[in-house]
C-alpha cells in the first residue's frame, strides 16, 4: 500500500524530480490530513556518537534539563541523529490544516525527493516522504522522545535516585505513600533491586480469607456488604507489597465493580473475590 502511494503521488508530481520543488514540497507541508495518517513505531535516533553531537546543539549537557520537550529542540535533535533524512539546519514553518496547528520542517533529499517532519500543537510527530514511502505516519508524541534527547534525565537502567527527592518522587509513583524509612531504604539500592524485591513479595492474606476469619461468613451477613470496606482499607494501607496495591487500586478504578451494584447474596464476598483477582 505504501508503495502504490509512493507511485500514485509520483505519478501526480509528474515524476520524481518533481517532488523536489518548493511549490510541491510546500503544497503537501501545508496541507496534512492527520485524520488518514497511520500509525508507526518511533523514530529510531541518537545512536552514541550523534547524541554526542547534538548535545551541542541543545546547549551541552550542563544545561538545566527542561520538564517538557518541545517542538523545536526535538527536530534540532532530529536532524542530528537522522542527518540523511532530515538535513538542517531547517527552520520552523507554522501551518494549520482541517482545524489542526502543526509546525513543520521539510528537507529536500537527492533524486528529488524529500522528507516532511510536522509536530502538532497536541504533540504528535508525523512524517511524509522519503521516510515513509510518501504516507503520512505517526511516530509517536514529543514525551515518547524526552529520554533520547535529555538522557541526563532519566536513569539508566540499575541506576538509583540521586537524592530523597528523587526516591520521594518515584514512590509516590509506584505506591500509594511512603515513609522517612521507606525514601532511605531506595536511596540505598537501585530502581530495579526495588522493583524486583516488590515482584517477590507474597501477596498476603486475601480478602475472601480476611473476611472469614473475622466472621463475616455468617448468615447475618449474606445480604449486606460489611467488613468490605474494612479489609480493602487493611491492605491499601498496611500490606507490605506496596507496588501490588497501587497496581490493583489503579484497575479497580479502570474496571468498577461496586457492592451496591451487585444484587446477589454474599456480596461482599463478591467484591472481595473481584478485589484478590486484581492483585494476583
Amino acid at each position: 500500500m505504501a508503495a502504490v502511494g509512493a507511485l500514485s503521488l509520483v505519478s501526480a508530481c509528474g515524476g520524481a524530480n518533481e517532488l523536489n520543488t518548493a511549490d510541491a514540497v510546500f503544497a503537501k507541508a501545508s496541507s496534512l490530513s492527520f485524520q488518514d495518517a497511520e500509525q508507526g513505531g518511533l523514530l529510531e535516533m541518537a545512536p552514541a556518537k550523534v547524541r554526542s553531537a547534538s548535545k551541542q546543539q541543545l546547549g551541552g549537557t550542563a544545561a538545566p534539563t527542561p520538564k517538557v520537550l518541545t517542538a523545536d529542540v526535538f527536530l534540532n535533535f532530529a536532524e542530528a541523529a537522522l542527518s540523511t533524512q532530515f538535513p538542517g539546519p531547517q527552520t520552523t514553518v507554522d501551518a494549520s490544516s482541517q482545524g489542526i496547528s502543526y509546525g513543520y520542517r521539510s528537507y529536500s533529499l537527492a533524486d528529488g525527493q524529500f522528507n516532511i517532519v510536522a509536530v502538532t500543537s497536541d504533540s504528535k510527530v508525523f512524517v511524509l516522504g522519503a521516510l515513509t514511502a510518501y504516507v503520512l505516519t505517526q511516530f509517536g508524541v514529543l514525551s515518547d522522545y524526552f529520554c533520547t534527547v535529555y538522557p541526563q534525565n532519566c536513569p539508566a537502567p540499575g541506576a538509583g535516585p540521586a537524592n530523597a527527592t528523587e526516591a520521594a518522587r518515584f514512590l509516590a509513583q509506584a505506591t500509594l505513600g511512603a515513609s522517612r524509612v521507606d525514601i532511605s531504604a531506595l536511596q540505598n539500592t537501585t530502581y530495579s533491586a526495588w522493583l524486583d524485591a516488590q515482584f517477590a513479595l507474597a501477596q498476603g492474606q486475601s480478602h475472601v480469607d480476611w473476611l472469614k476469619a473475622k466472621g463475616y461468613g455468617d448468615a447475618q451477613y449474606s445480604t449486606s456488604y460489611a467488613g468490605l470496606d474494612n479489609s480493602l482499607w487493611r491492605k491499601l494501607i498496611t500490606a507490605k507489597d506496596a507496588l501490588r496495591q497501587k497496581v490493583s487500586l489503579a484497575l479497580s478504578e479502570i474496571l468498577v465493580a461496586s457492592a451496591e451494584g451487585v444484587a446477589i447474596r454474599w456480596r461482599a464476598f463478591a467484591i472481595a473475590s473481584y478485589a484478590d483477582i486484581l492483585e494476583s
